[in-house]
């Protein structure tokens, strides 16, 4: 493959003149500049994405396309119905959920951390480096019964590091609501609950709109 890399601080800019992205060593993430837009390459145990960041109006001669992917091992759909059910018994109140890959991609775990909870905010007491808002691959928060969305403070929460974020909202209603999205230093993109969870009925619905830009899942 022939590239042009450009050093910026610990991010790094690519040119593919083929649709082979890795990720750079030492680098937080790369940018990946393709004929079709700008693309952002993030890894870490159990989790990694090409998430788009700008598509361009006009096709670039000479560099070649790329289409984004995540990949994760399937999050159990069971999981998305014990949020659920926490979350109803915690309205008035937000409520916050952790979940947690066992090193080596072994099961999932869903943690319920001590937490500062009112009707308009959830916030874990325990950010160290053991405890499960550092190690949680997956974040998840409740609206109570206002409709699945991120807030302007979830988008100043979540804006560092990277790992999946999804909000759960309308907990009153006979089917609740689910967006999700990738994080990475702060940049987002919302992705199917397809992409997140394995096959089955959660009794949710999938707020993630029809025209997202989403081409695939990989899951290991």
């Amino acid at each position: 493959m022939t590239m042009t890399t450009v050093s910026l601080r610990q991010y790094r800019f690519h040119y593919p003149h083929h649709p082979a992205p890795t990720q750079s060593q030492g680098s937080l993430l790369d940018y990946w500049v393709a004929s079709n837009g700008v693309f952002a390459l993030a890894q870490r145990p159990g989790l990694s994405a090409l998430m788009p960041i700008s598509a361009h109006s006009q096709p670039i001669p000479g560099l070649g396309p790329l289409q984004p992917w995540l990949k994760l091992p399937l999050v159990p759909i069971s999981l998305v119905q014990r949020m659920v059910t926490l979350a109803q018994a915690a309205l008035p109140n937000e409520i916050l959920f952790h979940l947690v890959l066992a090193p080596g991609g072994g099961d999932w775990g869903l943690t319920v951390p001590r937490q500062s909870q009112g009707p308009n905010h959830c916030k874990p007491l325990d950010t160290g480096p053991d405890s499960s808002a550092h190690r949680a691959l997956m974040e998840v928060h409740s609206h109570g019964t206002h409709p699945a969305y991120f807030s302007r403070t979830d988008d100043q929460d979540e804006r560092s590091g990277f790992r999946l974020y999804g909000v759960l909202g309308r907990l009153h209603q006979g089917q609740p609501e689910l967006l999700l999205r990738v994080g990475l230093m702060g940049h987002f993109w919302v992705v199917p609950m397809a992409a997140v969870f394995s096959p089955g009925e959660a009794g949710v619905r999938d707020r993630a709109p029809a025209h997202a830009v989403y081409y695939g899942v990989d899951s290991p």
